[in-house]
């Protein structure tokens, strides 16, 4: 495959041999060439940030499409790894969604990936139009997107892309997806140049990689995740809850607390599965021991404002009440906001030194 750039249009043809297999070797050398596919979100991201100042895009798939992605012995990823000069990673999920990982020093590397991969996502697929998902962090999506939508409107007519920002981020992130459909040259220049304005604009704030273990098939249609397939409905373990979602209070799931400190946040309320629909806003409560309010609130509020900012959600923290141990905390707005509320508080506590926690001598 060849890609050059001109009069601002990225020309891309594959030259992807279908018939090439990577010659079989020993089993150890099989098992080495996946052991880089069995990482999660946060270690895949880490390993290309220790790479030094490479470029990132991630590419959200459904799980269906994995296979043709890694190739018949792993042949088309390797392919792409060797003739790209690129780093590229999918972790394994067995969730409806996988994100690929695909870095480079040379922004014209990771489109050319991109363009070859394209139609391995078409594969058992039937629709007039290729699609392209991708993850960008919230905070860059106002440039994509710019003033009144002018920017996103501009890439629009100047590539014959269609594109959609969803506005609500992946469950327990700070990611959100930006979906192409068109034609296979107006997607790679379309992402093309959302990739220029994301490197242009750096991240601010929490910067938490959408991982698929979190996957929440009650929100995937409002940020912009791909629905389960039958058979992934049908797999339904002990206790009757689907594979991959977790017991109610899924809208919180996700993040454990770090050993040995569990996470001192409970839910005080435990709002019903359906509060996780978009449509009106909610409320929901949460508790903290009070030896810990301080540390939520911060100085003059710093902490709790920047929370109420980034989540875009109302935080309230009730004042202390005579003769009890826990503060309670009130989150209101959206589902999206909410959720991503309640992170944010379980973040700010895991910062806080272990000498500070209640009971730790």
């Amino acid at each position: 495959m060849s890609i050059s750039c001109s009069s601002d249009k990225l020309n891309t043809s594959s030259a992807y041999p279908k018939d090439r297999l990577v010659p079989a070797t020993s089993m150890q050398e099989k098992m080495k060439r996946f052991s880089d596919n069995r990482v999660g979100a946060n270690d895949a991201v880490k390993r290309v940030r220790d790479l030094g100042n490479q470029l990132l895009v991630r590419l959200l798939i459904p799980s269906r499409a994995a296979g043709a992605v890694i190739g018949k012995g792993g042949s088309f990823i390797q392919y792409l790894r060797s003739e790209k000069n690129a780093v590229i990673n999918l972790p394994d999920s067995d969730n409806p969604e996988r994100v690929v990982y695909i870095s480079s020093n040379d922004m014209l590397n990771i489109v050319s990936c991109v363009a070859e991969i394209i139609p391995k996502l078409e594969e058992g697929r039937y629709s007039p139009e290729s699609e392209l998902r991708v993850l960008i962090h919230h905070s860059q999506a106002g440039a994509v997107i710019g003033r009144a939508g002018f920017k996103i409107n501009e890439i629009r007519e100047s590539t014959g892309a269609n594109i959609k920002v969803f506005t609500d981020c992946a469950p327990m992130s700070s990611d959100r997806v930006v979906q192409f459909s068109g034609s296979r040259d107006a997607i790679v220049n379309a992402l093309f140049e959302v990739m220029k304005l994301c490197q242009a604009t750096p991240i601010r704030g929490v910067d938490q990689p959408y991982d698929p273990v979190n996957y929440d098939l009650d929100v995937v249609c409002s940020y912009g995740g791909f629905p389960p397939d039958k058979a992934w409905k049908n797999r339904r373990p002990i206790g009757g809850q689907m594979l991959g979602v977790r017991p109610v209070p899924a809208p919180f799931h996700g993040v454990a607390a770090a050993p040995p400190f569990a996470s001192p946040i409970g839910v005080y309320a435990q709002p019903p599965p359906t509060i996780f629909a978009e449509g009106p806003l909610q409320t929901v409560r949460v508790t903290i021991p009070n030896d810990l309010a301080g540390s939520i609130i911060g100085r003059r509020g710093e902490r709790i404002n920047r929370i109420r900012q980034e989540s875009r959600a109302n935080i309230v923290v009730d004042p202390p009440v005579a003769g009890a141990v826990d503060r309670v905390i009130t989150i209101s707005g959206l589902p999206s906001q909410i959720r991503l509320g309640h992170f944010l508080l379980q973040q700010c506590l895991r910062s806080i030194p272990p000498l500070r926690r209640p009971g730790v001598a």
